[in-house]
């Protein structure tokens, strides 16, 4: 039976504000809050009943204070239970900081929806389940299977989740207040597709037939198939070589379904970019190196999380160069998780990574890189290969 409304029990750690609305705009506010305490933030709130209209959506206005621990976790349900860290919600950062009961307005949230084209609609970050580091205390009533969510804008330098301090999770702005949404529809059980001239036989409009013999199931997958990840090429977008500077390092870190999974080595791959000998070239500069590689189960579609870093050769840090610019620069790309599913192809991804952090920021040196995904073995015992 569909649903006639959504509901759910949800935390937010600070502020946060719920509506209802379509794909362009949000409509209807039903709350606003700031949690300040421990208290609030463990307690949780529960979500007013809103209507289910098709094409509607359930809007999370959320943002922190930009210190200690800030994130989202909840669980709704209509026909269906969806919860955080599901991969059909999105997030839009704004990029207008917001402290504490500084609640943007309609207009000023539909500005920002109506400017974000369909790639700035992000997949949140994914983070522990309910319970988890870094907050280790459980949420009442939201189940163990929600996990905390934020936004990673890429520019925080201290150590992602899961490890301390658990960044985007650790406080900083990043680029709030957020935009959390997720179809209404999402939360309907699937239509079943009808078949023959009515789904219900009807003596006025059609004759009944005996339908035809069902097929024999086809042979369940059992086995498993191999991606891999290639670094396919990269260009310089923009900066300038530092003085006496030779080369700058490029390194490719993976994660497989949270935890960091790297090629050839623990370490991750690396490629050499000249920093010095005149002019930076245009164009695309080929590659085609193996970063990653993993087995995917036939039906279990699985997660890799892709992010790029930028550091300084370190051999530039001697003497004269290191007195000059205070420091070695370093820079992260935002992370892209690409679904691994065998017999489907991913679309391929654009990263861009900013050499700058921790020198004089004189260079701002940045890299465009693309990544490619392939399957490279097919099924064992179905033969799907993409």
């Amino acid at each position: 039976m569909p649903s006639a409304t959504i509901s759910g029990h949800f935390s937010c750690d600070n502020s946060y504000a719920i509506w209802w609305g379509d794909q362009n705009s949000v409509i209807t506010k039903y709350a606003e809050e700031t949690n300040t305490s421990a208290s609030g933030i463990f307690s949780g709130e529960d979500l007013t009943p809103i209507p289910y209209v098709g094409g509607s959506y359930l809007y999370i206005i959320a943002w922190s204070d930009d210190s200690a621990y800030q994130g989202l976790i909840g669980t709704f349900s209509g026909a269906v239970s969806i919860h955080t860290g599901d991969p059909r919600w999105r997030v839009l950062p704004t990029n207008k900081n917001k402290g504490n009961n500084e609640f943007p307005s309609q207009s000023e949230i539909n500005a920002s929806i109506a400017a974000a084209a369909a790639p700035d609609w992000k997949m949140p970050f994914v983070g522990a389940p309910n319970g988890g580091a870094p907050w280790n205390t459980s949420v009442g009533e939201i189940s163990t299977d929600a996990k905390w969510v934020w936004h990673d804008s890429g520019r925080d330098n201290r150590t992602k989740y899961p490890n301390s301090p658990y960044v985007p999770f650790a406080g900083y702005n990043h680029d709030e207040f957020l935009i959390f949404r997720i179809p209404l529809d999402d939360f309907q059980e699937p239509k079943p597709e009808s078949k023959g001239c009515c789904v219900i036989m009807c003596q006025c409009c059609c004759k009944e037939e005996k339908a035809p013999p069902s097929p024999p199931p086809p042979p369940k997958c059992c086995g498993s198939c191999v991606f891999e990840a290639r670094l396919q090429r990269f260009r310089y977008i923009s900066g300038k070589p530092g003085f006496l500077d030779g080369w700058a390092e490029l390194s490719f870190v993976s994660h497989l379904d949270g935890n960091q999974f790297n090629y050839p080595t623990a370490n991750g791959s690396y490629v050499r970019i000249g920093k010095r000998h005149n002019d930076f070239w245009t164009g695309w500069y080929p590659v085609n190196a193996r970063v990653g590689i993993t087995e995917v189960g036939c039906e279990s579609p699985r997660q890799l999380d892709v992010m790029s870093e930028m550091i300084e050769n370190p051999q530039k840090e001697k003497g004269l160069s290191a007195m000059l610019e205070g420091g070695r620069p370093w820079g992260a790309s935002e992370v892209h998780v690409v679904k691994l599913e065998c017999g489907k192809k991913p679309e391929p991804i654009l990263q861009r990574v900013r050499l700058e952090l921790g020198g004089n920021r004189t260079e701002n040196l940045e890299v465009e890189i693309e990544y490619r995904f392939s399957q490279v073995t097919a099924c064992s015992c179905c033969g799907a290969k993409g």
